[in-house]
């Protein structure tokens, strides 16, 4: 899963007519093109006109230009922002003589050498994100043919150099992260300088304020856990998970940042969904930690939603890990509990009071699935409790779930509050899709207490 980013919108600057030998050829004022800029926003027809003569006449003026322009100290952040995007469209646009290959040697290294100086200075962490894009879509082409020989020692640098500030250490990260996801060959022999880096970073007490470093540094282990081949390999960043959970905690404690807590969730969902075996080890800290999270009631509903999909995602990984997560003491007990308890949270529907049906589909089934049979009054914690709880069946299979079913369902059954006797038929109704063989010698029981 990918940062969350605010995207900034680029209006697409007018064609300007095709100048031919027998037109008279404008000259734009190259003075000027900073103001171009600037009111490329406020007037995009004027300002789009004169800026595309500047694109025919000099593409490689224009792209420069732009690039230096990200360095100016009297530009707004949002100026900047626009800046960055305008830069991103021009370099990919096949169409335009500003794409990457349309451009001289000479312009090509100029720009390398500008997107690396601005990434080293930039604090504006939206910029910082786009000129990474920028700089990691290039090396995609560039490094695999060492077209590019400057880039890896730059971000070695911007780790190990005393004068790096937070920012700088935040764009290595990221760029080994997003270098890791697109062209994997071409950094795995940079692991094992990188290995004490990341451990430093995960756990050092001198950065660990530094949550938006450590969460990158997060992100750029588990990219690259996931881009080397070997397990042998894989093991070596072991000692690296105990800072990553302690990452997560961190940043579960402030109440400020929620993005990035579901930024973070979902890269360890990622890494449970695509290397399952590499949390074998220490799995048993891991689901206690993402049980703490589910069942808080403090923390906001994304995020303990989150939680309980992560351990989804390692049960349903049963053909990478046959049978871990059975072995995980109550294991079964406690998720079968949370996600039983997601679905107390419903409203009182006036039809529960009546002869009348109470599913949101004119099919008469008790099978509640999220589109075809929405049950009515049900939140969004409520349907989701019931997918997983169905998820979880066909997942582990009847002879797990349903003793454990057996043991818990009963209470809820005879329970005074109508929110547990009716959460209860609904379990029943969702693990019978994983479970029904074996449920079906107990359906006798259940409907016994339910009848009373």
């Amino acid at each position: 899963m990918k940062l969350r980013r605010k995207w900034t919108r680029v209006r697409k600057a007018p064609q300007a007519p095709q100048v031919t030998e027998m037109d008279e050829v404008p000259r734009p004022d190259w003075d000027s093109f900073e103001t171009i800029l600037s009111n490329f926003m406020e007037n995009p027809e004027e300002a789009g006109f004169i800026f595309s003569i500047m694109i025919q006449v000099d593409p490689d003026s224009v792209v420069l230009k732009i690039a230096n322009s990200l360095g100016t100290v009297h530009n707004t952040d949002q100026s900047r922002e626009f800046n960055v995007a305008l830069l991103t469209r021009l370099l990919t646009n096949q169409d335009l003589g500003t794409n990457w290959n349309n451009l001289s040697v000479s312009s090509q290294s100029t720009l390398k050498c500008v997107l690396l100086d601005r990434i080293m200075l930039e604090e504006s962490k939206a910029i910082i994100t786009r000129l990474c894009d920028i700089v990691s879509d290039l090396a995609v082409s560039l490094l695999p043919d060492n077209n590019w020989p400057e880039l890896l020692p730059f971000l070695h640098k911007c780790l190990t150099d005393s004068t790096s500030n937070s920012c700088s250490r935040l764009s290595a990260f990221l760029l080994y992260a997003q270098l890791a996801d697109k062209t994997g060959e071409t950094v795995v022999g940079c692991v094992k300088d990188l290995h004490s880096l990341f451990l430093n970073t995960l756990n050092n007490d001198d950065t660990l304020n530094d949550l938006d470093v450590r969460i990158t540094a997060t992100m750029a282990v588990i990219r690259f856990i996931q881009c080397v081949s070997s397990l042998n390999e894989k093991a070596q960043f072991q000692d690296l998970l105990p800072g990553m959970m302690r990452t997560l905690t961190d940043v579960l404690s402030n109440n400020d940042l929620e993005d990035a807590a579901v930024n973070v969730l979902n890269l360890f969902i990622e890494l449970a969904r695509n290397e399952p075996k590499f949390l074998r080890r220490q799995l048993v800290v891991i689901v206690g930690t993402m049980f703490e999270i589910a069942e808080n009631k403090s923390l906001e509903e994304e995020i303990r939603h989150l939680a309980v999909e992560f351990m989804l995602t390692l049960v349903e990984a049963k053909e990478k890990v046959p049978g871990m997560m059975k072995k995980v003491p109550l294991f079964t007990n406690t998720c079968f509990a949370i996600l039983l308890n997601l679905t107390l949270d419903i409203k009182d529907e006036p039809r529960f009071h009546t002869a009348e049906p109470v599913w949101n589909n004119d099919e008469p089934s008790w099978h509640c699935t999220e589109k075809q049979h929405e049950v009515s009054g049900a939140t969004k914690s409520c349907s989701f409790g019931l997918n997983c709880l169905k998820r979880l069946s066909i997942a582990l299979g009847g002879k797990t779930v349903t003793p454990i079913a057996m043991e818990q369902l009963p209470s809820y059954l005879v329970a005074p509050e109508w929110e547990k006797r009716h959460a209860a038929l609904l379990a029943i109704a969702q693990i019978s899709e994983g479970s029904s063989k074996v449920q079906i010698c107990h359906i006798s029981v259940f409907v016994m207490i339910t009848l009373g």
